[in-house]
């Protein structure tokens, strides 16, 4: 009996001791891009983030970019509509964690990030020129409650992890997407 006492204890030890989920902890970040065709704009925002060994996604600090761009629409030769878009773009912050998702290695991030700005419309006269029609402000934001965007662990660490979404616009397209990339640390 004397014996098995060492015993009992040591395996109650290693219950209580867990495994990481992962062999590595990751640094990275996540890029949000907001880019579109007219006026012809491309504005990104980073996040950094961790990923531990236990397997929990958390945010650092974020770079924000402004936009100030003008595009002008025309049939053949002949201007039709101008646009001006001034604004900011920033991703401020994500956590989230990590799963297998259908046998695949994946970080399910939650996001909060702002697009705002103001769109100036001009229309065209052939006797005055551009003049303005509206001017418009506009907010575009993914919040937690949005839910959860799934990225591949794997693709983070290769060419990244994209989710983006493209859109048809006055002229062209719109895309909005999140680029997630990890490094692996080396751990003791």
């Amino acid at each position: 009996m004397i014996l098995l006492i060492p015993v009992f204890i040591s395996a109650g030890c290693n219950k209580d001791e867990e495994q990481p989920l992962l062999d590595n902890s990751y640094q990275g970040s996540i890029t949000y891009e907001y880019r579109r065709d007219l006026p012809d704009i491309n504005a990104l925002s980073t996040l950094q983030v961790t990923l531990d060994r236990d397997g929990n996604l958390s945010s650092g600090g974020h770079d924000a970019a402004s936009f100030d761009e003008e595009g002008i629409k025309y049939e053949g030769t002949t201007p039709v509509l101008k646009l001006h878009m001034t604004g900011t773009i920033r991703l401020e912050s994500a956590y989230g964690n990590y799963a297998v998702v259908n046998g695949e290695e994946k970080v399910l991030v939650f996001l909060h990030s702002i697009i705002e700005g103001t769109l100036e419309v001009y229309g065209w006269d052939d006797e005055i020129g551009f003049f303005l029609v509206t001017t418009q402000d506009f907010t575009y934001e993914d919040e937690y409650s949005d839910g959860s965007f799934e990225f591949s662990l794997g693709d983070s660490q290769i060419t990244g992890s994209a989710i983006t979404i493209t859109l048809p616009d006055i002229e062209g397209t719109s895309t909005y997407g999140y680029t997630l990339r990890m490094t692996p640390e080396l751990n003791p």
